[in-house]
């Protein structure tokens, strides 16, 4: 790192693969502007070397290309570091809860992300968590951070166990399942939908049996007939499903409106087959008075073959070029037209520099 160009104020946060620091960037306009920059722990001979991180660390980016600068890569013989603007927690320094529209914006904006992750050859973030979804000052753009247990999903070894916060873990996950998908990330999206609505964890286990029971309580326990293979997976592990009154969602979060319910049950179901995947869940009824429906001619399919078209599957970080990123951004200008997203207020709110969309570190 440059140390000249940057001045350390403290460390934010320390994750498995990388810490992150707030700094001064001293080549800012006034001198003064607060960024944000992770370093990852290992160490890199070269920029190039860093790029290709194995699996585990993801090497695939993806950017919502603004103006001329795409992202600023900084390098030095130690340790690689990538700065996005500066970011702030969902919940930090809230009082009052979140409105109904904060949180379908928000939600939306997570739901395009994984519409574009979660294509072949995409990945699963697998430890999707409020404190890994930051907000820009105006509080309009939300960005997904913190790719270290994301895995291709297209990988044929079996899937760790050892993914994903307790809290927002899916329960073929907790069950030890060594085959699950990504849908483990939208079960994720259902449970931050939830601690949106009432600032509190929607299951707050201490260990996986408790984990297990707090689901129960709130959306009942499975049976062999909803959920054949979740028996298998309980029984393979020694676990046996209480058989509890479930409080159900309406009680733990009250003013969630009934399409929020609606679609927060639909994303947390047990059977991780009846989850929407994101475009499915963008559909939802939840979204109708911010967005009109779908033209009766699109389908995910098509907009599928239209993201193939712009370019293809994606591509290692090393063969990236500023077309490609383009590209990337010409389909996510395309999905908003689709969705019928008013973009304006987020583009009051880029910087200069270059937003995160989606950034693997």
């Amino acid at each position: 790192m440059d140390h000249y160009s940057y001045t350390l104020i403290d460390k934010v946060g320390e994750g498995t693969f990388g810490r992150v620091w707030r700094a001064i960037d001293n080549l800012s306009v006034d001198g003064s502007e607060i960024v944000e920059l992770k370093e990852m722990k290992k160490s890199y001979s070269s920029l190039d070397e860093g790029l290709e991180l194995p699996e585990s660390g993801v090497s695939y980016l993806v950017f919502d290309y603004v103006e001329s600068t795409l992202h600023r890569l900084m390098q030095d013989k130690i340790n690689l570091c990538t700065e996005p603007e500066l970011l702030h927690g969902l919940f930090q320094n809230r009082i009052s809860l979140f409105s109904e529209s904060e949180i379908k914006g928000w939600s939306r904006q997570i739901l395009l992300a994984l519409t574009l992750m979660h294509r072949p050859g995409g990945y699963m973030h697998r430890d999707l968590k409020p404190s890994n979804l930051m907000v820009t000052k105006c509080g309009e753009l939300i960005k997904i951070a913190d790719f270290g247990q994301a895995r291709q999903i297209d990988s044929k070894s079996p899937c760790s166990d050892y993914v994903t916060t307790r809290m927002y873990r899916a329960p073929e996950v907790l069950l030890k399942s060594v085959s699950y998908t990504s849908s483990v990330d939208m079960w994720a999206v259902g449970t931050i939908m939830a601690e949106l609505y009432s600032f509190r964890p929607l299951f707050p286990g201490k260990n996986r049996a408790v984990q297990l029971y707090k689901i129960c309580s709130v959306i009942g326990s499975p049976t062999y007939e909803s959920w054949a293979e979740g028996i298998q997976l309980a029984n393979s592990c020694d676990y046996k499903f209480p058989q509890v009154h479930p409080y159900g969602l309406s009680t733990m979060i009250p003013s969630a409106s009934h399409e929020a319910i609606d679609l927060i049950k639909s994303l947390c179901s047990w059977d991780p087959k009846k989850r929407p995947t994101a475009m499915e869940a963008l559909q939802h009824p939840y979204f109708a008075p911010d967005m009109c429906a779908l033209p009766e001619t699109t389908t995910s399919a098509k907009l599928e073959q239209r993201s193939e078209e712009l370019f293809g599957r994606f591509s290692p970080v090393g063969n990236i070029t500023s077309e490609d990123l383009l590209k990337r951004y010409e389909f996510e200008a395309e999905l908003r037209r689709l969705f019928r997203i008013d973009s304006s207020k987020e583009a009051d709110s880029r910087s200069a520099m270059t937003r995160q969309f989606v950034c693997a570190f």
